[in-house]
This record gives C-alpha cells, sequence and structure tokens, in this order.
C-alpha cells in the first residue's frame, strides 16, 4: 500500500516514506508502521489481532471498533484500493497476495447509505472501486452439493434474480438483496445448472445462444437451477446494473466531505 501522509491520506508522491502520527493510526498495532510500499507489506504490522478470525463475520472486528471509536476523525480514501471482476482486491493494479490481510479486509467490508462500498481499515474508511459488482461469485462445495460463494467467503442459501448481460455476465441477486457476478472461471461449471422451462437440462445451443446474445431485454429461454429452487433468467445491460440495483462503482466524495 501506499505510505501515508501527516493527515492520515495516502501519500501518492513517490519517494514517500511512513511517518507515525497519531491521525494515521489503523489499528492498536499500527506504531509498527512500516516503509515497504507494497499492498501486503503495508496491513502485516496490524494482523496480530485479527489472523486467527477465520471467517468474514456479522460485524467489524472488535479492533476496528475500537479504532474507530478512538480517531473519529480521519479522512477517507478515494481512488486507491479495487475490487476486480475475479474478486481480488487490488492496488495500482497490483493484487493482494496475502490471505489474512484478504480476510481481514473482508470481514470489514461494508456499504454507506449512497451505494459506495469501502474497506473500515481502523477509523478510516477505504472506499472500494468495483470493476463490475460488489461481489463476486464462485463455485463452492456443501457436502455433496455444488454452490456459490462471495469473494468475502459467505455461502448463497437462496438466490432471488439472475441475470445475463450483454457480454455474457452472469449476474445474481440473492436473500440479502447483496449483488454479485459469476467469475468467468467458474462460469462454465455454473451453466451446468442451467434448465429449460420444464426443469430439463438447458442443451449446448440454447446456453450459447444465452450466454452470447447482445440482447439488452426479454428471456433468455434458460433458468437456474440452486439448491431447491428454479428462476429463470433475464437481461440486462450492464451499464444499467449501478442504478438499478443502488450501488456505485466509482466513489467519490460527497460535495463538501474531506478526503484523501
Amino acid at each position: 500500500m501506499l505510505p501515508k501522509t501527516r493527515s492520515g491520506c495516502p501519500d501518492r508522491s513517490r519517494n514517500s516514506r511512513f511517518e507515525p502520527n497519531s491521525r494515521t493510526i489503523y489499528t492498536e498495532h499500527a506504531n509498527r508502521l512500516i516503509e515497504q510500499a507494497t499492498p501486503d507489506a503495508f496491513f502485516e504490522s496490524t494482523m496480530a489481532e485479527v489472523q486467527g478470525n477465520q471467517r468474514r463475520t456479522s460485524r467489524m472486528d472488535e479492533i476496528v471498533l475500537k479504532s474507530m471509536a478512538k480517531w473519529p476523525n480521519v479522512p477517507n480514501v478515494f481512488g486507491w484500493l479495487g475490487l476486480d471482476r475475479r474478486g481480488n482486491w487490488v492496488i495500482k493494479d497490483q493484487r493482494i497476495g496475502n490471505p489474512h490481510v484478504i480476510e481481514f479486509i473482508c470481514r470489514n467490508y461494508n456499504v454507506d447509505e449512497q451505494g459506495r462500498w469501502y474497506f473500515q481499515n481502523g477509523p478510516q474508511r477505504v472506499f472500494v472501486s468495483l470493476a463490475y459488482a460488489p461481489f463476486v461469485l464462485r463455485t463452492c462445495k456443501s457436502g455433496e452439493a455444488a454452490c456459490l460463494q462471495t469473494h468475502t467467503g459467505v455461502v448463497l442459501e437462496t438466490i432471488t434474480g439472475a441475470w445475463i448481460d450483454e457480454d455474457g455476465t452472469l449476474v445474481l441477486r440473492w436473500s440479502n438483496a447483496e449483488l454479485g457476478s459469476v467469475s468467468d472461471r467458474d462460469l462454465a461449471e455454473v451453466t451446468t445448472w442451467f434448465t429449460n422451462a420444464a426443469g430439463q437440462p438447458a442443451d449446448d445451443d440454447t446456453v450459447t445462444r444465452a450466454v452470447e446474445s447482445r440482447a439488452a431485454h426479454g428471456s433468455t429461454g434458460i433458468w437456474l437451477s440452486y439448491r431447491s429452487s428454479r428462476l429463470p433468467i433475464g437481461r440486462v445491460m450492464s451499464e444499467q446494473l449501478p442504478r438499478k440495483f443502488g450501488f456505485d462503482r466509482s466513489p467519490e466524495p460527497a460535495p463538501g466531505q474531506p478526503d484523501c
């Protein structure tokens, strides 16, 4: 990650270094500020209290909540952290690879009232630039049954909506109204769950027409079978998704809001 200035913001200058300051503190361990301007290295000194947590929880890490209360006025960060279409966290096109760092970000990933998704990094909100949707879906196994899980590790129990966009991306909505796209690496497996209206497996030609068609509206003629339910797959244009589902792909500060 980028070094920080005394204001608590990422320092985008080429030769910048970390400097201790109360507004740069992100967790109880941030006194061990580090100098490597790499995605993984920035977090390594903050991970001692969170490495034992292996699953995303329903609330933010306790250490994050404490730091938010202790330093309430750290400015937000924009245009720094991104989520790519395969569910990788990236900084300046460099993928974060440390699994503990990834888990830390995933556990503290949330959305504000304006549909802007962010990572709560201690007292500071780091808003996320989305390559496509707020979540990326991958195939998984739940016992003997195939399933889908988000890039943050949450298994989908029920799917409530399904669409294919003009480029063949499969977009799904699930029970808590969140939205995600199926990773291109997992799409071939998911298409084996496609059926016709009668519940019979969809033939290859039907699937190919549905995925490769650039139609903007109407029915695809195929259904998605997931666990104990089936639902029709519609069509949608990718540019319509943010407005239709209330999220922001490229968050920016509100007028008058301080930012980094």
